[in-house]
Protein backbone atom coordinates (compact mmCIF):
# COMPACT_ATOMS: atom_id res chain seq x y z
CA UNK A 1 0.00 0.00 0.00
CA UNK A 2 1.49 3.38 -0.95
CA UNK A 3 1.60 6.38 1.36
CA UNK A 4 -1.11 8.34 -0.49
CA UNK A 5 -3.77 5.63 -0.12
CA UNK A 6 -2.66 5.05 3.49
CA UNK A 7 -3.07 8.76 4.25
CA UNK A 8 -6.60 8.65 2.79
CA UNK A 9 -7.60 5.63 4.90
CA UNK A 10 -6.02 6.53 8.27
CA UNK A 11 -7.63 9.48 10.07
CA UNK A 12 -5.71 12.25 11.75
CA UNK A 13 -5.34 12.50 15.52
CA UNK A 14 -8.03 15.22 15.55
CA UNK A 15 -10.45 13.03 13.60
CA UNK A 16 -9.73 10.11 15.97
CA UNK A 17 -10.54 12.34 18.96
CA UNK A 18 -13.83 13.34 17.33
CA UNK A 19 -14.67 9.70 16.61
CA UNK A 20 -13.80 8.74 20.19
CA UNK A 21 -16.12 11.47 21.51
CA UNK A 22 -18.96 10.26 19.26
CA UNK A 23 -18.30 6.68 20.33
CA UNK A 24 -18.27 7.73 24.00
CA UNK A 25 -21.67 9.39 23.56
CA UNK A 26 -23.09 6.32 21.82
CA UNK A 27 -21.64 4.05 24.48
CA UNK A 28 -23.04 6.19 27.29
CA UNK A 29 -26.45 6.24 25.61
CA UNK A 30 -26.50 2.45 25.21
CA UNK A 31 -25.34 1.92 28.82
CA UNK A 32 -27.91 4.39 30.09
CA UNK A 33 -30.65 2.68 28.09
CA UNK A 34 -29.60 -0.75 29.38
CA UNK A 35 -29.40 0.48 32.98
CA UNK A 36 -32.74 2.27 32.77
CA UNK A 37 -34.47 -0.73 31.22
CA UNK A 38 -32.68 -3.35 33.31
CA UNK A 39 -35.74 -4.27 35.36
CA UNK A 40 -37.95 -4.45 32.27
CA UNK A 41 -35.42 -6.52 30.32
CA UNK A 42 -34.93 -8.99 33.17
CA UNK A 43 -38.71 -9.23 33.60
CA UNK A 44 -39.33 -9.85 29.90
CA UNK A 45 -36.55 -12.44 29.76
CA UNK A 46 -38.04 -14.24 32.79
CA UNK A 47 -41.49 -14.02 31.22
CA UNK A 48 -40.15 -15.51 27.97
CA UNK A 49 -38.45 -18.32 29.86
CA UNK A 50 -41.54 -19.17 31.93
CA UNK A 51 -43.69 -18.91 28.82
CA UNK A 52 -41.39 -21.35 27.02
CA UNK A 53 -41.72 -23.86 29.85
CA UNK A 54 -45.51 -23.45 29.95
CA UNK A 55 -45.83 -23.88 26.22
CA UNK A 56 -43.73 -27.04 26.23
CA UNK A 57 -45.89 -28.49 29.01
CA UNK A 58 -49.09 -27.55 27.16
CA UNK A 59 -47.74 -29.14 23.98
CA UNK A 60 -46.83 -32.34 25.84
CA UNK A 61 -50.26 -32.39 27.48
CA UNK A 62 -51.94 -31.85 24.12
CA UNK A 63 -50.00 -34.73 22.61
CA UNK A 64 -50.91 -37.04 25.49
CA UNK A 65 -54.60 -36.12 25.39
CA UNK A 66 -54.60 -36.14 21.59
CA UNK A 67 -55.88 -32.58 21.33
CA UNK A 68 -52.79 -31.22 19.57
CA UNK A 69 -54.72 -30.37 16.40
CA UNK A 70 -57.06 -28.13 18.40
CA UNK A 71 -54.32 -26.60 20.56
CA UNK A 72 -51.68 -26.12 17.84
CA UNK A 73 -52.63 -22.54 16.82
CA UNK A 74 -52.52 -21.36 20.43
CA UNK A 75 -49.21 -23.12 21.09
CA UNK A 76 -47.65 -21.61 17.94
CA UNK A 77 -48.88 -18.15 18.87
CA UNK A 78 -47.39 -18.35 22.35
CA UNK A 79 -44.15 -19.87 21.03
CA UNK A 80 -43.71 -16.84 18.78
CA UNK A 81 -44.31 -14.47 21.71
CA UNK A 82 -41.87 -16.35 23.95
CA UNK A 83 -39.20 -16.41 21.22
CA UNK A 84 -39.64 -12.70 20.63
CA UNK A 85 -39.35 -11.96 24.36
CA UNK A 86 -36.10 -13.95 24.67
CA UNK A 87 -34.41 -13.65 21.28
CA UNK A 88 -34.88 -9.99 20.43
CA UNK A 89 -33.08 -8.40 23.41
CA UNK A 90 -30.24 -10.93 23.19
CA UNK A 91 -29.80 -10.49 19.45
CA UNK A 92 -29.73 -6.69 19.65
CA UNK A 93 -27.14 -6.72 22.44
CA UNK A 94 -25.09 -9.31 20.53
CA UNK A 95 -25.03 -7.04 17.47
CA UNK A 96 -23.77 -4.16 19.62
CA UNK A 97 -21.07 -6.44 21.06
CA UNK A 98 -20.06 -7.57 17.56
CA UNK A 99 -19.75 -3.95 16.42
CA UNK A 100 -17.56 -3.13 19.43
CA UNK A 101 -15.36 -6.19 18.74
CA UNK A 102 -15.03 -5.15 15.12
CA UNK A 103 -14.11 -1.62 16.13
CA UNK A 104 -11.48 -2.92 18.53
CA UNK A 105 -9.95 -4.98 15.71
CA UNK A 106 -9.90 -1.96 13.42
CA UNK A 107 -8.17 0.09 16.11
CA UNK A 108 -5.34 -2.44 16.41
CA UNK A 109 -4.30 -2.22 12.73
CA UNK A 110 -3.12 1.39 12.30
CA UNK A 111 -0.92 1.45 15.39
CA UNK A 112 1.73 -0.59 13.59
CA UNK A 113 1.67 1.65 10.53
CA UNK A 114 1.43 5.04 12.27
CA UNK A 115 3.10 5.10 15.67
CA UNK A 116 2.27 8.82 16.06
CA UNK A 117 -1.41 7.93 16.48
CA UNK A 118 -0.74 5.25 19.09
CA UNK A 119 -1.71 7.36 22.16
CA UNK A 120 -5.05 8.39 20.66
CA UNK A 121 -5.74 4.87 19.38
CA UNK A 122 -4.84 3.49 22.82
CA UNK A 123 -7.44 5.70 24.50
CA UNK A 124 -10.03 4.69 21.93
CA UNK A 125 -9.20 0.97 22.40
CA UNK A 126 -9.54 1.34 26.19
CA UNK A 127 -13.04 2.79 25.88
CA UNK A 128 -14.05 0.02 23.46
CA UNK A 129 -12.54 -2.57 25.84
CA UNK A 130 -14.60 -1.21 28.73
CA UNK A 131 -17.71 -1.52 26.61
CA UNK A 132 -16.90 -5.10 25.70
CA UNK A 133 -16.70 -5.94 29.40
CA UNK A 134 -20.03 -4.33 30.33
CA UNK A 135 -22.20 -4.12 27.22
CA UNK A 136 -25.58 -5.76 27.78
CA UNK A 137 -24.89 -6.57 31.44
CA UNK A 138 -28.11 -6.61 33.45
CA UNK A 139 -26.72 -7.82 36.76
CA UNK A 140 -28.59 -11.13 36.82
CA UNK A 141 -27.73 -11.99 33.24
CA UNK A 142 -25.91 -10.64 30.22
CA UNK A 143 -27.73 -10.11 26.98
CA UNK A 144 -25.97 -12.02 24.21
CA UNK A 145 -26.61 -15.04 22.01
CA UNK A 146 -25.14 -17.44 24.55
CA UNK A 147 -27.85 -16.31 26.99
CA UNK A 148 -30.46 -17.76 24.62
CA UNK A 149 -28.60 -21.07 24.69
CA UNK A 150 -28.55 -21.00 28.50
CA UNK A 151 -32.29 -20.32 28.58
CA UNK A 152 -32.97 -23.15 26.13
CA UNK A 153 -30.85 -25.49 28.26
CA UNK A 154 -32.73 -24.43 31.39
CA UNK A 155 -36.11 -24.94 29.74
CA UNK A 156 -35.05 -28.33 28.36
CA UNK A 157 -33.81 -29.45 31.78
CA UNK A 158 -37.03 -28.35 33.44
CA UNK A 159 -39.15 -30.10 30.80
CA UNK A 160 -37.14 -33.32 31.13
CA UNK A 161 -37.63 -33.31 34.90
CA UNK A 162 -41.36 -32.64 34.53
CA UNK A 163 -41.74 -35.43 31.95
CA UNK A 164 -39.87 -37.81 34.26
CA UNK A 165 -42.29 -36.94 37.07
CA UNK A 166 -45.20 -37.49 34.70
CA UNK A 167 -43.88 -40.87 33.55
CA UNK A 168 -43.27 -41.93 37.16
CA UNK A 169 -46.79 -40.88 38.11
CA UNK A 170 -48.36 -42.69 35.17
CA UNK A 171 -46.43 -45.92 35.75
CA UNK A 172 -47.06 -45.97 39.52
CA UNK A 173 -50.84 -45.68 39.21
CA UNK A 174 -52.80 -48.87 39.65
CA UNK A 175 -54.64 -49.96 36.51
CA UNK A 176 -58.23 -48.85 36.19
CA UNK A 177 -60.83 -51.58 36.74
CA UNK A 178 -64.01 -51.56 34.65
Amino acid sequence: MDEISLAKRVPSALRLRQLREIYAELSETFSSLTNTMSAELVTIMCYGTLMSISICLVAISSILTETIARDAPTVVQFVMGALLAVLLPCELAQRALNAAHQMQGLLLRPQLQLPALQPELGLFRESVGRDLASLGDLGLLRLQRSTVLSIVATVATYIIVMVQFLVTELTSRPPLRP
